[in-house]
């Protein structure tokens, strides 16, 4: 009988320590995959931070602490975030009110962001944690004022030639026609808005492809050969201005895989902007050097040149430097937008010194690889 008992009694310890070993393989699983969602958590794009009732972060994941450019993870939320709004979120999530909404900090810089909130519950339904789920919407929200502006930029481009031409058009209609004089200067001027349109019309395309293809299909472009083709275009228009247009290559190996159209839009559209900015009896130079890594094309004249306080802008659609110099020179206000995004998508740059009174200089850097 004592031994019956014994058996029994080992056959417990047994099962006991099978349970225990059971608990313990399930506990190492469960965390394994803890961890597991900790990492896919702590690398998502969107920020995450978990904090208690007393508002002490428990958790913040690596976008987070990006957005906030933080390094150390306990602090209080207040502290961290440094906005009363994602506070106040966070208090009404631990309140059990879920709420989503936009925020702008200013700290440690300018950010639009998206907040959502929600209740972290214990077992027995309490709320002991709150989590903020943060996408930073900066980019996107850039990007839909850069689209505003541009088709507020390019309905103004389009009335005011569409406008002259109509007001022309019915001052033909009124009887301006029938006098010789006024009807050849109205019939010009209707073919200059007519030219300006469509103008307008090919940069907008232009820039539309350049920004849409980021070179898929290369091929090899000798960029000597490029250069004097696009110098040659404009042979004509140097000559109504008597100016000097030199090019000067020095460099043995010119050729980089590259988009022939892009390049050829760029090149045309710097070496146009120096003749058009340089007086009569003027000189533009169009020079190719090269070193290892890259090939360098520096395109320079001693026309009106830039103010220095207009330099960081005139990459920007649209942007004109002064009312009275772009009405007297034409032009869209898109090409160096357009040059600088064809450079960018073969991974170049490009910029520009400028002398007002002397003369400017465009340099653009383009990598051999």
């Amino acid at each position: 009988m004592l031994m019956g008992f014994v058996s029994k009694k080992n056959k417990k310890i047994l099962e006991a320590n099978e349970n225990l070993r059971t608990l313990k393989r399930e506990s190492n699983a469960l965390k394994k995959e803890l961890g597991s969602l900790k990492e896919v958590i702590e690398n998502l794009t969107d920020g995450v931070i978990i904090v208690n009732k007393a508002l002490e972060v428990i958790f913040i994941n690596k976008a987070s602490r990006s957005i906030f450019e933080v390094t150390s993870k306990n602090q209080n939320l207040t502290a961290l975030v440094n906005n009363s709004s994602i506070s106040d979120l966070a208090k009404l999530a631990l309140l059990g009110k879920t709420k989503g909404q936009k925020v702008e900090i200013s700290y440690p810089c300018s950010k639009s962001l998206e907040i959502k909130t929600k209740p972290i519950k214990d077992s027995a339904g309490g709320i002991n944690a709150a989590v903020l789920i943060i996408t930073d919407t900066t980019a996107i929200e850039a990007l839909a004022g850069i689209k505003k502006d541009f088709i507020a930029n390019v309905s103004h481009e389009l009335r005011t030639p569409i406008s002259t031409i109509s007001a022309l058009m019915q001052a033909l209609m009124s009887g301006a026609k029938d006098e010789k004089k006024d009807r050849e200067k109205f019939l010009a001027d209707i073919s200059n808005e007519i030219e300006r349109l469509s103008l307008l019309s090919r940069d907008i395309l232009d820039l539309n492809k350049i920004e849409s293809d980021k070179v898929q299909d290369k091929e090899a472009v000798d960029l000597s050969r490029l250069l004097k083709s696009t110098v040659k275009d404009h042979d004509l228009q140097a000559k109504n201005k008597a100016i000097d247009i030199t090019l000067k290559i020095k460099s043995k190996d010119p050729t980089i895989m590259a988009d022939f159209q892009q390049l050829s839009i760029a090149f045309s559209n710097l070496i146009d902007n120096s003749i058009k900015y340089t007086k009569e009896n003027g000189q533009v130079t169009v020079e190719l050097t090269d070193n290892n890594s890259s090939i360098n094309i520096k395109i320079s004249d001693n026309g009106i040149g830039i103010p220095s306080k207009d330099i960081p802008r005139i990459f920007e659609r649209f942007y004109r430097v002064g009312k009275d110099r772009a009405k007297k020179s034409g032009g869209t206000g898109l090409g160096l937008s357009i040059t600088k995004h064809a450079i960018e998508n073969h991974k170049g740059k490009i910029e520009v010194k400028s002398s007002l009174g002397k003369g400017s200089e465009f340099i653009v850097t383009l990598p051999r690889s």
